[in-house]
């Protein structure tokens, strides 16, 4: 189940750098007053927003650093990374500048599944050959209902 959780992540995340993003109203430093940022635009000029003491931003990096922790088996690191991008994801959503964003696009919704999608990962506990405890419970089941067809068959 993480490994699928994991893969939808990416695959969200990579499908909202493509897309429009934001949409913001008012002057920039290019001139236009109405414009759309596409998510890789945000992802690479977004760091600026901790000028405005905005650091939803961050989340782009402690998502894949909970990815590295679980992979050399820092599970609660993972865990309070996941929980910490999860708050400054939601502080995104609350940047107020002087150019003010007038909708949210496709994008940036995707970048939210995306963080959420990892971040859930986190919390699934593996078993010893690799799976996840839900894939280990279902296991468990088939074996008692074939033992149970076995056994009135005789």
């Amino acid at each position: 189940m993480r490994a699928i959780l994991v893969t939808l992540s990416a695959i969200t995340f990579v499908l909202s750098l493509m897309l429009p993003a934001l949409y913001f109203k008012g002057v920039s430093w290019s001139g236009f007053t109405d414009y759309w940022y596409t998510g890789f635009t945000v992802l690479m000029v977004g760091w600026l927003a901790i000028c405005g003491l905005q650091f939803g931003w961050f989340a782009n990096v402690l998502a894949p650093l909970s990815f590295v922790f679980i992979r050399f088996g820092k599970r609660k690191a993972a865990q309070v990374c996941a929980v910490l991008s999860l708050m400054l994801l939601i502080d995104a959503f609350f940047f107020d500048s002087p150019i003010r964003i007038k909708q949210f696009g496709p994008g940036a919704y995707l970048w939210c599944i995306s963080i959420a999608l990892g971040s859930l990962s986190c919390f699934f506990k593996p078993c010893a050959s690799g799976q996840t405890a839900l894939c280990e419970a279902s296991k468990a089941d088939l074996k008692s209902v074939m033992f149970y067809s076995a056994r009135e068959r005789h």
